[in-house]
């Protein structure tokens, strides 16, 4: 009985797993799709959603439910995740000059690279922090542990709430809103430099 109880948990984080990533999947091949048509910037909505699922997470407590708490924002936060990425690239490399497209493609996977890692990093500190300030300040206190380790989680959580909410307002703010637009120039551009480069041949 033990052994399948134990099974049925690993069954279910399993399934949890697929869960979490079919929303990058569908996705991302989506907004590959749309993005061999027509690059598009990254949408606000999308940006939303892993908001809303950092605001989620920033309400758990040491004897919540996994369904109720975690489930819910972790299929938030892959759907969101997963509409982001592609078009986030392809609007970064849009309207790049053919000669500079493998620079531009190199500087954005760096980029996204060094900055998962400072994020990671910094999200982190910010756990250890206040998980070990939470304890310091409750030694008395029972099951300050998880207490503390869930003080921790969601600190950093909020602070990944405001991170969000900052690349919200640069998404509305900064970020072209007409795609098609851009990509029009960009293959009027790449057209005009292919018709130089046969009369010249």
């Amino acid at each position: 009985m033990h052994r399948c109880a134990i099974l049925l948990r690993y069954i279910s984080a399993a399934l949890i797993v697929c869960l979490f990533g079919l929303g990058p999947v569908a996705c991302v091949a989506s907004s590959l799709a749309s993005a061999l048509e027509r690059p598009q910037p990254v949408r606000p909505l999308r940006l939303a959603l892993g908001l809303v699922a950092m605001v989620l997470l920033t309400r758990l407590t040491p004897d919540g439910a996994y369904a109720s708490q975690v489930l819910p924002a972790l299929a938030l936060t892959g759907v969101g995740m997963g509409c982001i990425f592609a078009p986030a690239f392809s609007t970064a490399t849009l309207g790049v000059d053919a000669a500079d497209a493998g620079i531009a493609s190199a500087m954005v996977n760096t980029s996204q690279q060094v900055g998962g890692s400072v994020g990671t990093a910094l999200l982190s500190t910010i756990f250890a922090g206040a998980a070990a300030s939470y304890a310091s300040a409750h030694t008395v206190a029972s099951g300050v542990a998880s207490a503390a380790a869930i003080h921790g989680y969601t600190t950093a959580f909020e602070w990944a709430a405001a991170i969000f909410a900052v690349g919200l307002i640069v998404a509305f703010t900064i970020l072209p809103s007409d795609g098609a637009a851009r990509a029009r120039t960009a293959q009027a551009q790449a057209n005009r430099d292919l018709n130089l480069s046969l009369e010249t041949t």
